[in-house]
């Protein structure tokens, strides 16, 4: 037992002290193996040999560190050594006979085996083979084999532990060189510092390059923060706030890196400061990409004023021209009958009477554009949409007569087909014009390209079921690309390449406003049709 001992307290390493171990034991016996398989448990799926010492003349029976299956005859050697409480015999001598496959795979005449049970891990099967002869064993070696097997058992329970330590400690060293955090220990009664290898990474340092004292520390420290760790250190040993800071280091070459650094006091039962841990992590990348992130938020957040900047600019310059493009017509026809007036005043004789209508006209025609103006306006503003009682055939009536110039001039031939007796609308008439003329403006555009003889522009309207009029202009021209059928009426659309992509959006927001719905597409044989309906009243106009 004394070698067996010495074998046992010989070594640290698990695998040197199973081996020292397996050859004292050879020895002692005087037999032909010894081995340790594992685990020694019958329903296993698998078992394997550890480790296998023979004497030179007898071969191995073992395949090491391969998994073999847990057949029957395995599962019973297994099943009998645990059920015992000590060392078990098979062969001469014994009520049990050596496994017949055994022994005739491996020569084996005598078994002797122990089931060992390390607290930390599965049971082994701790064990000997006789092969040279048909070995009896006594009473004496099966008490010695099992006082074997115990001390064994307690071996591998300690070196198990010192195993999984390391590897305990090995993970955490990974772990820490990971997340970059170290770890820290101060002793107050020796003043001594102790650190992870990850903390003596972080500072710059080899690990365990030399010994740090708290009084040397401060020298690793950035000088501008210095009073910081000192400060939140001696708050921390009052009692006072938990030691939870941020501070700069500066490593040998030179190098700044952003640390931040918590610790907790251990106290005495008198309140005496005696240790204080904690970790440190290298902050540096985190506290670069926040940075980073405020200033790309703070770039995301100039170019999107500066977008809106332009974006108002642009809509101001665009709503502008198209606000301009609304009273074109009646400022045109206020020149067309300024005109007719001059002509009329140079007559000879004058015809006042012509003359004072002319000028009727023009007073009309200004005030329509002044209320163009001013219901765009409160379109802008948003001030809610007049409710006046409105006759559609009417409205239509005053827009062909506002544009009619417009209409001959470009040799458009007009036809209508009014309905009789539709329902009055609630709603405001110069808003509505509006809709309809830019309508009629965009068709004769449109037509611009075909020739004379085939520009007709149709305005209709019809009662839409019970409780709707709908309202459509036709025309002649070329019609409307089908993929910009779902996008006219947005917002700086525009199918005309010199249009501002504002008019078909106002239209759109005076019918809706009004409680409607605007749309366009194909007219038939050719040409586009732009339609809008509007709830009726019930009143017949």
């Amino acid at each position: 037992m004394d070698r067996v001992n010495r074998a046992i307290q010989g070594t640290n390493d698990l695998k040197k002290m199973m081996s020292d171990v397996l050859d004292e034991t050879l020895s002692i016996f005087d037999c032909d193996r010894a081995w340790l398989v594992y685990p020694c448990e019958p329903g296993a799926a698998s078992w394997r040999a550890q480790m296998e010492h023979t004497r030179p003349d007898c071969p191995g029976a073992f395949a090491l560190g391969v998994d073999l299956p847990v057949d029957a005859e395995v599962a019973s050697v297994f099943q009998t050594a645990r059920a015992s409480s000590g060392a078990v015999r098979f062969g001469p001598g014994s009520e049990r006979p050596v496994p017949a496959q055994l022994a005739e795979r491996f020569n084996i005449q005598s078994l002797i085996g122990t089931a060992v049970y390390p607290k930390l891990d599965k049971p082994y099967m701790f064990g000997l083979h006789q092969c040279s002869y048909p070995r009896v064993w006594t009473a004496q070696e099966e008490r010695l084999f099992q006082e074997i097997g115990r001390r064994l058992g307690d071996a591998l329970t300690t070196l198990l532990m010192f195993r999984n330590l390391r590897e305990s400690e090995a993970r955490l060293e990974e772990a820490q060189r990971v997340a970059q955090i170290g770890c820290w220990d101060r002793d107050f009664d020796t003043d001594r510092v102790t650190w992870s290898d990850e903390a003596y990474r972080i500072f710059g340092l080899a690990p365990q390059e030399r010994k740090i004292t708290y009084a040397a520390l401060p020298e690793l420290i950035h000088p501008e923060d210095r009073a910081i760790v000192i400060r939140a250190i001696a708050e921390a040993l009052r009692g006072g706030p938990r030691y939870d800071v941020e501070y700069r280091v500066v490593r040998p070459n030179g190098e700044v890196r952003i640390v931040h650094s918590r610790g907790d006091v251990t106290r005495d039962e008198s309140g005496r400061s005696r240790r204080m841990f904690g970790t440190v992590q290298d902050i540096t990348e985190r506290r670069r990409a926040e940075e980073e992130l405020r200033a790309s938020e703070r770039r995301y957040r100039e170019a999107q004023m500066e977008l809106a900047h332009i974006n108002r600019v642009t809509t101001m310059g665009q709503l502008t021209a198209s606000i301009a493009h609304e009273v074109n017509q009646p400022i045109a026809a206020a020149v067309t009958n300024a005109h007719a007036a001059l002509r009329w005043l140079g007559a000879r004789p004058p015809d006042l009477e012509e003359a004072r209508r002319a000028l009727t006209r023009i007073v009309k025609d200004g005030n329509r554009a002044g209320d163009v103006i001013n219901r765009i306006r409160a379109l802008i503003q948003k001030v809610p949409t007049r409710h006046d009682p409105v006759d559609i055939n009417e409205t239509i009536a005053e827009v062909i007569a506002l544009s009619r110039s417009e209409i001959q001039r470009n040799g458009v031939s007009l036809r209508t087909e009014l309905a009789k007796r539709l329902p009055l609308i609630q709603g405001d008439r110069i808003q509505l014009q509006q809709v309809i003329l830019n309508f009629f403006v965009n068709a004769i555009e449109a037509m611009s390209g075909v020739s004379e003889e085939s520009r007709e522009l149709l305005i209709s309207t019809e009662e839409d079921g019970s409780d709707s009029v709908l309202v459509a202009v036709r025309d002649s021209g070329p019609g409307l690309p089908p993929e910009s059928l779902e996008r006219l009426f947005d917002a700086f659309y525009t199918t005309k390449p010199s249009g501002m992509g504002m008019g078909l959006l106002i239209c759109r927001s005076i019918i809706e406003a009004h409680g409607g719905r605007v749309w366009a597409g194909a007219n038939a044989p050719k040409g586009a049709v732009f339609q809008f309906t509007l709830p009726a009243t019930g009143e017949e106009g």
